[in-house]
């Protein structure tokens, strides 16, 4: 019988600790925008936030974008490590934004040179996204290639050509204000971490299995 006992505490132990790396798999951090630069009427904070997550196993990178501004986001732009070798859009093509473009190098204003920026609409008379206008949200997901990623890969305040920026992201606004004709650069940096990573999950797990133990043997 106590053998019995020992088996099901080991069994318990092993899905305690796989369980709580297995949460672990698709980590998140948020990046907070404060800083700008406005192209007309000053605006005195950014009510936007974006939520990257990177799934491991599969290599997807996702900006959860909720903006709470009054402007309709226009730009996205943000830094990736040496690491990363490669960005396309996932799925590809796109269906949400047929006319959104991804390119490499490119200048965000006066927060200087991103490695990538998505610009969520490239058909004339650039139109705006309508999912991720005023007081919306939106997502937007890319395949990612290259060794070892993490998601601090996308955290960079280096660009790959070496130059550094203030913030790891940035994003354009367009189409607010009184007249409707305001625009504003929002620069960003990381606010907290939403799921702990790997390694502490598995410190997380263990001190689980220890209290387990200690009670088991009481």
């Amino acid at each position: 019988m106590r053998l019995v006992s020992k088996c099901r505490f080991g069994v318990l132990c092993v899905c305690v600790v796989a369980g709580v790396l297995w949460s672990g798999t698709a980590c998140a951090l948020i990046i907070e925008f404060s800083d700008e630069s406005s192209d007309s009427t000053p605006i005195s904070a950014i009510p936007a936030s974006i939520t990257v997550t990177f799934e491991e196993s599969t290599s997807i990178l996702t900006f959860f974008i909720d903006n709470q501004s009054e402007y309709e986001l226009m730009l996205l732009a943000f830094n990736v490590s040496d690491d990363v070798t490669g960005l396309s859009f996932y799925p590809d093509p796109l269906v949400t934004w047929p006319n959104a473009a991804l390119a490499a190098d490119q200048r965000a204003d006066g927060f200087g040179n991103f490695d990538w920026m998505v610009d969520f609409d490239t058909s004339p008379g650039n139109a705006g996204v309508a999912n991720a206008g005023a007081g919306t949200d939106t997502t937007i997901s890319f395949l990612v290639t290259g060794t070892g990623l993490t998601i601090d890969d996308f955290f960079s305040h280096t660009t790959q050509n070496g130059d550094k920026l203030a913030g790891v992201a940035a994003i354009h606004f367009q189409r607010g204000g009184e007249n409707g004709e305001d625009s504003a650069w929002g620069l960003g940096n990381p606010g907290e971490s939403v799921v702990p990573e790997p390694a502490t999950l598995t410190l997380v797990g263990l001190g689980i299995a220890g209290l387990l133990l200690r009670r088991f043997r009481g």
